[in-house]
């Protein structure tokens, strides 16, 4: 086994309509910035200073902050790829399918840290 340690600094991941709400909520009264702000050239913002990101593997109205580095990734088998020449064959195209054999853990579970109401105010 391969283990993978990730040199991701900490950061916020939130549900799509988190954020969406985040972005109307203002970080103070009367002061232009909002609790989630800007959009980089990957999708990510800012809130608080910490990296962002929406995704949609979250339960609705739930926001999760994390030291991503104490997140390992061990990996079993290696890459399995098929290349499949037959299946797009009328548009000219082949498919490629990758299989990973993963497993995830967390080394320190005080580094992550869960809201389930996060988009409700």
């Amino acid at each position: 086994m391969r283990t993978l340690y990730l040199t991701i600094p900490a950061s916020f991941i939130a549900t799509p309509l988190t954020k969406a709400k985040l972005k109307t909520i203002p970080a103070a009264v009367n002061y232009p910035r909002y609790l989630w702000e800007g959009k980089h050239d990957v999708g990510l913002g800012l809130a608080n200073g910490y990296i962002t990101k929406a995704m949609n593997t979250l339960v609705p109205n739930q926001m999760l902050f994390g030291k991503f580095s104490s997140l390992v990734i061990g990996n079993w088998a290696g890459l399995d790829i098929l290349t499949d020449p037959f299946t797009l064959a009328d548009s000219g195209q082949i498919r490629v399918v990758v299989h990973a054999l993963v497993g995830t853990g967390i080394r320190h579970a005080l580094s992550f840290a869960v809201s389930t109401d996060a988009g409700n105010q």
